[in-house]
């Protein structure tokens, strides 16, 4: 599940506060792949069997002994699967807490965005996606992290405390709470997640999609190929006059054709199949453009 993707969005800094471009591109990165950067389920395994190979050792083996406990992998390893432990029951409090009419999904959601806002004020996680990887990438992090650095003490049990936390819901989100033994009901998983995506195309996203597209508008009436698809498939529920106003709004880099008349291209059609669903389309230049147009609009999503 890709979740929400714009800079502004994102940004709970003040509006005068300058980010470089490498920052806000980090954070929409952790936003945007939080599924794929958070979900820890298989870092834990990989610590855990990591662990127990390492610790067999004689009894006699006390240099070993004292050097693995001491090395940076340890303490990495230790504190992550700590961390975890300690989150699930915050996290299962959370949902056990909620009104019967509460979503806990949107709940964990909203909670999941704050904390990873949270996790890039410390100046180490920049590499974090590096550690993620299904190889030993994590222990170069963290024989990287300043654990010897007295100012950076706290910054290292906050950022165990928060992954710890992203972690968990990371995979209650992405359909694994029963694995911790935690009650949620997937049943409307499928339109949380379209809200979600729906929520993420912004106009920027949206231009870049139309203009990825541009061979395909030739005509006003292509226009209405674009209402269509936004309305069935991304929630737009805006009349004709208003959807023209805001696409005309946009910030296209390319000369296009002017946005209108998009009633009167889709009633004119002889049939009205254009008032069908797009995938009921005859085979046709217009069903064409709105399969391409999806596909450009789920690859801007996707980044």
């Amino acid at each position: 599940m890709a979740i929400m993707s714009n800079d502004i969005m994102y940004s709970n800094r003040g509006e005068n506060e300058w980010r470089s471009p490498s920052a806000i591109a980090l954070q929409n990165r952790f936003h945007n792949k939080a599924d794929d950067l958070f979900s820890l389920g298989k870092m834990q395994k990989r610590l855990c069997t990591w662990m127990k190979e390492k610790t067999d050792f004689s009894a006699s083996d006390v240099n070993n002994i004292s050097r693995f406990l001491l090395s940076s992998e340890y303490e990495f390893a230790r504190m992550l699967l700590r961390s975890r432990a300690e989150s699930l029951g915050e996290i299962k409090k959370d949902v056990d807490d909620l009104y019967p009419n509460d979503n806990p999904l949107q709940l964990l959601y909203e909670k999941r965005e704050n904390l990873i806002d949270e996790l890039l004020k410390i100046n180490f996680v920049s590499k974090w996606g590096n550690a993620i990887a299904e190889d030993d990438s994590w222990q170069i992090f963290a024989r990287h992290m300043p654990w010897h650095d007295d100012y950076s003490r706290e910054s290292i049990r906050r950022f165990f405390r928060l992954i710890g936390k992203i972690g968990i819901i990371t995979d209650v989100l992405c359909q694994k709470a029963s694995d911790y033994g935690i009650n949620v009901d997937y049943s409307q998983f499928d339109e949380f997640v379209h809200e979600q995506e729906v929520a993420r195309l912004t106009d920027e996203r949206l231009a870049n999609a139309i203009e990825a597209c541009a061979e395909h508008i030739n005509s006003h009436a292509d226009w209405a190929v674009v209402y269509l698809v936004l309305r069935q498939y991304y929630g737009w529920n805006d009349g004709m006059e208003e959807f023209q106003r805001r696409i005309n709004a946009l910030k296209f880099t390319k000369k296009l054709v002017e946005c209108k008349d998009v009633g009167k291209s889709i009633n004119s059609k002889k049939g009205g199949w254009m008032n069908d669903r797009i995938e009921k389309w005859p085979s046709n230049k217009q069903k064409k453009f709105a399969e391409v147009f999806i596909k450009a609009i789920n690859s801007e999503l996707s980044k």
